[in-house]
């Protein structure tokens, strides 16, 4: 905050490094955290924080002392937080926001059949490709790193009775090869979001690219553009993949049920 605004205080840190140097300097940072400063923080954040992020906060707190001072025992700040998280409860029941795999699957499944009525082939493209992907993610629970980094021949590979998802050890979180097919039920789908719809998808980026390298402004003797071309809208094209290979991520993921055919990452 700079220097003469209302609120800025210059005496303030002094009077705090002289009230017990908590912020001295030259202080070691382990000093500063002791039973009682660690209660004072604990009763602040309730004030105005759920007792899970009041848990999470003690828990980073602990991090960054172990990893700043690791000599001292910190047991008794790692039993203060254990005891908050056995008390801590969510603030909000978000299980109440999970959207089981059935109603995602058939999401899907509804654009994509919607994709015959839309008005224009690009909507029908756009449409369409929303729906692969929400049903894709319903069967196959892709973190969405691995997920919109999926490359025809490279991550949507062909095998004999379809296609395999593949991806390498430094594409995934885990750091472990990960291999699985490609769901049988959306075969049919993928070859005609393959055959009929992305080369439409294609073609929408090819003259979108072009629109924009001619629409060049015009410009005076001196090299600015003309007071004309400052005033009138660029041309503009609709929206549509940044990279029509690939999928882009997701809104929102699923849960696995037993009775449907899906996969998850740790089996």
């Amino acid at each position: 905050m700079a220097a003469g605004s209302p609120s800025w205080q210059p005496q303030r840190p002094r009077r705090l490094a002289d009230d017990g140097g908590l912020l001295a300097r030259g202080g070691r940072p382990e000093a500063r955290i002791t039973e009682p400063t660690l209660r004072a923080y604990i009763g602040h954040l309730r004030a105005g924080c759920a007792s899970t992020s009041v848990a999470s906060a003690i828990g980073i707190l602990g991090m960054t002392i172990q990893a700043m001072a690791p000599e001292p025992d910190w047991s008794w700040l790692w039993r203060a937080q254990s005891r908050l998280q056995g008390l801590a409860h969510p603030s909000r029941d978000k299980r109440a926001r999970i959207v089981p795999v059935e109603e995602l699957l058939h999401l899907g499944q509804d654009l994509m059949a919607r994709a015959d009525s839309a008005a224009t082939p690009l909507a029908a493209a756009l449409v369409f490709r929303d729906g692969l992907m929400i049903a894709l993610l319903a069967l196959r629970p892709l973190r969405r790193k691995n997920f919109i980094a999926i490359d025809l021949d490279r991550n949507l590979v062909p095998a004999s009775d379809g296609y395999m998802l593949c991806f390498d050890a430094d594409e995934t979180k885990t750091h472990a090869d990960l291999e699985v097919p490609f769901p049988a039920t959306l075969l049919p789908a993928l070859a005609r979001y393959l055959d009929q719809l992305r080369p439409v998808l294609r073609a929408q980026r090819t003259t979108r690219g072009a629109s924009r390298r001619g629409s060049r402004r015009p410009r005076t003797r001196s090299g600015s553009p003309s007071m004309a071309s400052r005033s009138a809208p660029m041309p503009t094209a609709p929206r549509c993949a940044p990279r029509c290979h690939q999928l882009l991520h997701p809104t929102t993921l699923a849960f696995r049920l037993p009775h449907v055919d899906t996969w998850r990452l740790s089996e």
